[in-house]
């Protein structure tokens, strides 16, 4: 179990979740047993987003999946119910919507996780940022949400966690090798290449870490290992990189070469996403139905979806929102291009151009890119064969801008945004529609109340309905006005409602 010693916000109790191995719970010190397997997921999911608001839309989806009871909101009260007995009635709290997890969230493990990765990524020094690399990986005790059954945690929660632990391993090893600090870590290393052997970059950590502590023969061995993998399982030799390796120790140069000079760090795989945004509430069927369309090991094609509906609807928020969840599911990278389909939003991008964007990030030089739009899309294609990346396409005019930047094969997803149906887009190639609507008035609610704070919300129910009604429940409009409320924190909603 992790530490933190801070008190719960609005009580005296202090209850520690932790995600990262098996679920564990402890309350003021004292182990809590969650015996029950919906119970378990109920809170996991509620611990996920510790102090902030959690929909039942999304606690349904997580609890039952696709296979709901006719009431779920009902059960889920139930749950609730339970819950508080098994912990203290005011740490489980009912908000407009849903429900809300009343912990720190340094409390969580998932939680602490990330902030710490966020805390190292900003780090200046590299001692600093090591220290806390150590105290985030340290917080994982095995797989994430072990013995939690729930489908979306197993397929988004938990890729995504995981991806994030491999990375802040990956850095954590680099570190290591440019101080040369080689106790124990070879043994580290060679777990990851018995765990991932295809992925070059491990044997070149390998190959680096043995020739720092003097095993030059070992070094060279292991090339040679992988060299015969690579050609027994997919008939490649090793990348340039890795061969540039081989050869400076083969020279005899790592012993003396400058650590940064003799790693092997492939090229930064994309991440284009733009930042999510810091309100999103709802869309709990949009987001299951994106879910469902991830790709598996076994498609031949491509997945495309496309998210069509009015302006104002949400859709790149949604795009972007979902991406973001499920960045694990794409370790290759993620790509992001606005297509600027709408007039307001100037010319739209020619589909050589949007290509470039595409091409740039994953290596190639602008004076090495064809000229020829087929001859593009064929180099596009090429690049990302094989490989497993999202692609977020967002406000196309038509079918015909999109179909050029679709990849050739499966292992890839495409995700698009538009005020155009796609027709051509879902019935020639493919594509799964969904069409997106403004929100609910329940999530309308929901999103005031997370911007403004459930007291000021419910201080006014009559003025929220006007401002969700004059607003037709749109997420911009909705929040220029959550805006304006909070620049004027003493100004009536019933004020505002007035102006909208």
């Amino acid at each position: 179990m992790f530490a933190e010693e801070v008190a719960t916000e609005g009580s005296g109790s202090r209850l520690i979740v932790g995600v990262l191995g098996p679920l564990v719970v402890s309350l003021d010190g004292h182990a809590v047993p969650v015996r029950s397997p919906r119970l378990r997921t109920f809170l996991a999911v509620l611990a996920l987003s510790a102090g902030g608001p959690v929909l039942y839309d999304r606690l349904a989806t997580v609890v039952w999946g696709d296979d709901q009871p006719k009431d779920a909101r009902r059960a889920l009260q139930l749950y609730v119910t339970r819950l508080r007995q098994l912990l203290k009635a005011e740490l489980i709290r009912t908000v407009p919507g849903g429900y809300v997890l009343a912990t720190r969230p340094e409390l969580v493990d998932a939680v602490r996780f990330g902030r710490l990765l966020d805390a190292a990524a900003r780090a200046a020094d590299t001692k600093v940022e090591r220290m806390t690399l150590v105290e985030a990986l340290a917080l994982w005790r095995g797989e994430p949400f072990d013995g939690v059954r729930s489908a979306w945690l197993e397929s988004v929660e938990a890729p995504h966690l995981s991806a994030l632990r491999l990375a802040a391993l990956e850095r954590r090893i680099e570190l290591d090798l440019t101080a040369r600090r080689t106790g124990g870590l070879i043994a580290e290393i060679e777990d990851l290449t018995a765990r991932y052997p295809l992925r070059e970059q491990y044997w070149g950590y390998l190959m680096t870490a043995l020739a720092y502590a003097g095993r030059r023969a070992d070094a060279l061995g292991t090339y040679q290992r992988l060299y015969r993998l690579l050609a027994e399982e997919l008939g490649i030799e090793p990348g340039r990189p890795l061969r540039e390796l081989h050869r400076r120790i083969l020279d005899g140069e790592a012993a003396s070469d400058a650590p940064a000079e003799i790693q092997v760090p492939g090229p930064p795989a994309p991440r284009q996403l733009p930042a999510t945004v810091n309100h999103f509430v709802g869309r709990g069927g949009a987001l299951a139905r994106l879910d469902a369309c991830l790709p598996t090991a076994g498609d031949a094609a491509p997945v495309a979806v496309t998210i069509t509906g009015a302006a104002g609807t949400g859709k790149t928020a949604l795009a972007v929102h979902w991406a973001h969840r499920v960045t694990g599911r794409f370790p290759d990278g993620q790509l992001y291009v606005n297509l600027r389909g709408s007039a307001a939003a100037g010319p739209p991008l020619l589909p050589a151009d949007a290509i470039r964007h595409c091409l740039n990030p994953l290596g190639i030089a602008p004076h090495h890119l064809p000229a020829d739009l087929d001859a593009r899309a064929g180099l596009y294609r090429t690049l990302v064969a094989g490989k497993r990346i999202l692609l977020v396409l967002d406000d196309a005019r038509d079918s015909h801008q999109i179909r050029p930047l679709l990849p050739g094969a499966g292992g890839c997803m495409v995700v698009v945004t538009s005020r155009d149906e796609l027709a051509g887009l879902v019935a020639y190639d493919g594509a799964q529609p969904l069409e997106l609507d403004v929100l609910t008035a329940q999530e309308a609610v929901w999103l005031l109340t997370v911007r403004l704070g459930p007291e000021r919300v419910a201080a006014e129910p009559e003025a929220v309905r006007e401002i969700v009604e004059h607003c037709g429940r749109r997420p911009p409009a909705l929040n220029a006005v959550a805006a304006r409320a909070v620049r004027h924190p003493a100004l009536p909603l019933a004020a505002l409602a007035g102006q909208v």
